[in-house]
């Protein structure tokens, strides 16, 4: 069995080629809805869901359940194509599908809502119930991805005849207001910092705005001391698989803007010098002893292994309760490189 992609009408669609059980060759076809222009890959992506969902729906073994397949609870059927679209997923979104998975199969089985028989309205009330049991519009909008990706890769199988999902109306979120420090708390902030193990990668955050992965993720070669620029074209995610905490380390950013250069602050230069100085005498001090794994990262600890992004939140959120802040700097707080201007003068 093979898919390939073709061009119809300014679309994609999917082919799949595969004989049945006759022998015989035969072909079908799956629209992806995508235009043919500028789509290619998420076109390609779409078609290994759906090649993997057909060869799942024509095995032997699915065959001899056509019955029981009219009854596949919904809930069920998340959780099997959670699997089958593992191989397009990045480690992390499988992983975290999945966990979410975990939460949203139970209440579509428990109220017996089928594949084929759920509605928009299923789909519509089950986020007014994560609502009114104080979960956030985000974790609906998040939800929402996952059901209508889900839903969709169904309906290009001719599991269902339309994708319900695509009719509900998600939840909206409230227009995000980001909350920063003033000056005069950055200047305490960085105070109380003095001396801390951290100080210069809370110091980084701050300055430059940062999530945690994309500090985590830094390289020495991202650094360019000569022209003084800052970019950040790779990341490091802590996430859970089966039950096993595992560090992913990316070398290409989910999105094209997450990839971006700053201006090297002086202040930030010269305390990146004294630590990479500090990194080359602690692997001659260690020798075989060091972590050779890491030696790329700008964060690893005296013996070269990898600070996590974990570690990184839960020592800031022990530092902020023993401060009187309690706004997060830690996180995406966009505090602006010009910070440094005025901090200086």
């Amino acid at each position: 069995m093979t898919g390939r992609l073709t061009v119809k009408n300014g679309k994609y669609y999917v082919v799949i080629s595969y004989q049945d059980e006759h022998g015989k060759n035969k072909q079908k076809w799956a629209a992806t809805g995508l235009d043919a222009k500028n789509n290619k890959r998420a076109a390609e992506e779409v078609m290994r869901e759906i090649v993997a969902q057909f060869k799942n729906e024509e095995s032997p073994m699915a065959q001899t359940k056509t019955v029981a397949k009219e009854k596949l609870l919904f809930g069920d059927y998340l959780t099997q194509w959670i699997e089958i679209a593992k191989p397009n997923l990045q480690l992390s979104t499988y992983a975290s599908y999945k966990m979410k998975i975990k939460h949203i199969a139970p209440y579509f089985n428990e109220r017996e809502i089928t594949l084929q028989g759920i509605t928009p309205t299923d789909i519509q009330t089950y986020y007014a119930w994560l609502l009114d049991n104080g979960k956030t519009i985000q974790t609906c909008t998040h939800d929402h991805v996952i059901i209508r990706r889900a839903l969709e890769i169904a309906y290009r199988t001719d599991l269902i005849p339309v994708n319900p999902a695509a009719k509900v109306e998600k939840p909206k979120s409230p227009k995000y207001e980001a909350k920063y420090y003033d000056l005069k708390q950055l200047r305490e902030l960085f105070e109380c910092l003095k001396g801390d193990k951290y100080e210069l990668m809370y110091k980084m955050t701050a300055f430059y705005g940062l999530r945690r992965s994309e500090l985590c993720g830094m390289k020495w070669n991202s650094i360019d001391f000569d022209k003084n620029t800052l970019t950040l074209n790779s990341s490091v995610v802590q996430t859970s698989v089966n039950g096993k905490l595992l560090l992913i380390q990316k070398d290409v950013m989910k999105n094209a803007s997450s990839k971006r250069t700053m201006p090297l602050i002086p202040e930030i230069k010269e305390a990146l010098l004294k630590l990479k100085e500090q990194q080359d005498k602690n692997k001659a001090y260690f020798k075989n002893g060091y972590n050779q794994q890491y030696t790329d990262y700008v964060w690893v600890d005296d013996i070269g292994k990898l600070v996590n992004p974990n570690t990184v939140t839960c020592l800031s959120n022990h530092f902020l309760h023993s401060t009187v802040y309690r706004k997060s700097v830690f996180t995406n707080c966009a505090i602006v490189v010009q910070v440094y201007l005025s901090l200086a003068a």
